[in-house]
């Protein structure tokens, strides 16, 4: 997350634009899996629970700490991506930034 959040602030222009990224996922954990079982959740908000990065994290970090089998690699392929991705990314943006 904290590469997302460099990447993030290093895209926009203000201070207070970059506070907008955690306020956005501050968000995350509550249309999850995390409080309310999502097959509870409205068919929208279900689906989005289903495909958001929070929801796959906190199954596999219940399932570690209930000490069950953990279902699936998602949180680690959501996880794995995001580092993959951002972090060359947001490198490259500090390089454009600081240069010259």
């Amino acid at each position: 997350m904290s590469a997302l959040a460099a990447v993030w602030g290093l895209l926009v222009k203000s201070t207070q634009a970059a506070g907008a990224f955690s306020f956005a996922v501050l968000f995350l954990p509550y249309v999850s899996d995390g409080i309310v079982p999502a097959e509870t959740m409205p068919g929208v908000l279900r689906d989005f629970a289903y495909n958001q990065p929070a929801t796959p994290i906190i199954e596999t970090l219940r399932a570690l700490l209930l000490d069950r089998p953990v279902g699936s690699s998602v949180a680690a392929a959501w996880l794995a991506g995001a580092v993959v991705v951002s972090v060359p990314v947001a490198a490259l943006l500090f390089r454009r930034r600081t240069a010259g």
